[in-house]
């Protein structure tokens, strides 16, 4: 461990000369401009994807909304004829991954309604 006894008064003013004379040196500009435009460009497929990813699950949620109201009506046309069937529901869920069907890994969006005798 060095103590402040352990340099002279003489190495110490010369060390602050040495620190004083850095800041009379100009500071240098750092231009990134250029790698920020290289950034920009390699990002932009991951953005795009993104933002098409954005607009997917937006359209989803759209034709999701407006297929259920479309089986509310089939759903009527079922009553009518005494064809028991349970309410449309707007649940979400990958049909894909139930029973015996393959599973995939699209989508969370979906309408099921079920008809039954």
């Amino acid at each position: 461990m060095v103590t402040p006894d352990a340099y002279t008064i003489a190495e110490i003013a010369e060390e602050l000369r040495a620190w004083l004379a850095l800041a009379d040196e100009p500071e240098l500009e750092t231009d990134v401009s250029d790698m920020m435009h290289q950034i920009k460009i390699r990002s932009k497929p991951f953005y795009d994807t993104n933002t098409r990813i954005a607009e997917s699950i937006e359209a989803a949620k759209n034709i999701t909304e407006r297929l259920l109201i479309d089986l509310k009506g089939l759903r009527d046309e079922f009553h009518k004829t005494d064809l028991k069937c349970n309410e449309p529901t707007a649940n979400g869920t990958n049909l894909l991954t139930d029973g015996e069907l393959e599973h995939t890994g699209y989508g969370g969006h979906g309408v099921t309604v079920s008809m039954y005798t």
